[in-house]
Formats: structure tokens, sequence, C-alpha cells
């Protein structure tokens, strides 16, 4: 709040030096956004379609999207965050998705509270189609999203709940996707329109700048 104090004091006492700062502050904004917004758009060129039968998770890297419908869950676990817990899901891909007798590779997701209940009856359908038990399958879930490469806590905690599905540590090491997903489509457009109309004001800052000399002299 003082800070803003100080540009407002700045702006009456030297405006021309204020709309240069403006401008320059306004340029570096969406360079940062449209730099994030560029990775978002090379995430799109390597997207995994759950849909498409021959999909791998493994082949997922930062910014990887990831987008399809799937019924495939295998339970959760969660880490306390600043807001409280928040809950992570597994989706498992199998060796043979219609008649499934191992999982190959295991992706993490979070998920929102509100979504909890969902996740739990796609989880419960999943187990029970890899026993091989008749179960009525839930409604297919929407995902598009984003992979971001996990923190160390966070690929700890997923280890830990891999192995307690069968796994050694080292195969847990193995099947786990070292990157974490989030629905969040809509950051790339967030990050792109943002950057562009950061870059727009800025050059109207600059060309107000240079009609009124070009210099910082009041």
């Amino acid at each position: 709040m003082r800070g803003l104090f100080r540009f407002i004091s700045l702006a009456f006492r030297r405006p021309k030096l204020a709309l240069f700062l403006s401008a320059l502050t306004l340029l570096l904004v969406a360079a940062v956004m449209l730099v994030f917004g560029a990775q978002f758009i090379v995430g799109d060129l390597n997207k995994v379609d759950l849909n498409f039968p021959t999909y791998d998770l493994g082949s997922i890297k930062t910014y990887t999207r990831v987008s399809g419908y799937t019924t495939n869950a295998w339970g959760h676990f969660s880490i306390r965050g600043s807001d409280g817990y928040l809950s992570y899901y597994l989706i498992p891909q199998f060796d043979n998705d219609t008649d499934p007798k191992s999982i190959k590779k295991m992706l993490v997701m979070r998920v929102d509270s509100e979504d909890v209940k969902t996740w739990n009856a796609l989880t419960n359908y999943t187990q029970k189609r890899f026993a091989h038990t008749i179960s009525s399958p839930p409604e297919p879930v929407h995902i598009d999203g984003y992979a971001y490469e996990m923190s160390y806590e966070l690929r700890e905690q997923a280890l830990q709940y891999v192995q307690t599905c069968g796994f050694s540590y080292s195969e847990a090491q193995g099947v786990l996707v070292p990157y974490v997903l989030s629905n969040d489509s809509s950051n790339k457009y967030t990050m792109i329109s943002g950057g562009a109309a950061c870059a727009l004001a800025a050059i109207v800052l600059f060309g107000i700048w240079f009609a009124k000399g070009a210099n910082f002299r009041d």
C-alpha cells in the first residue's frame, strides 16, 4: 500500500517518469505472461489424448497437455496445504484397458474438494473392473489440463501411496509418472490474453511518453 501511495505521489510530481516506469513494468509483466503462455502452446503440441487407443502416460513431460474422458482412478492421498488438505488421485494406465491384468503407469491428478465424490466412484469402479468384478460404470470424467513437475514432498507422498498398491519402492519409481496434472486448460488463454493486454497497454503508454518528448523532465 505504501508503494502505491509513493507511485501516486511520483505521478503528480514527475508524470513523464511515471509514464515511462508504468510502461516498462507492463512490458515486463507482458513478457513473463507470454513466456508462460508459449509453454502451454508447446504443451499442446505434445498432447496426450486419453481417448486415443495407444496413448502413453509415460510420454508426459512438463506442460504436456492431457485431455479426454476417463473412468479410471486408483485411490488417493492428501497433503496439507495453505487452504486445508489437497486431494490427489491416481489415474492408472493398464496393460490392456479392456482386460486389465497389470498397471503400466500411474499419473497423479489434483482434484478439487467438490469433485472428490465423483473420483471415489471412479476408483470403486476401476478397482472392481481390475478384479474382474461386475460393476455399473459411472459417468466418464472429462480431463483437460497440463502436467507440472512434482515437488519433492508430493513425489515422496505419491511413491508411498503407489507402494501401498503392491509395488516395491523401485517398482513405484518406474510406475509413477513424475508429474502432477491439474484441470487448468483455461490458464493458457488467461496468460496469452493477459500478456497481450499488458503489451498493448505498454505500447500506448510508451506512445504517450514519446508524444510528450520522451524525457523525464516535468
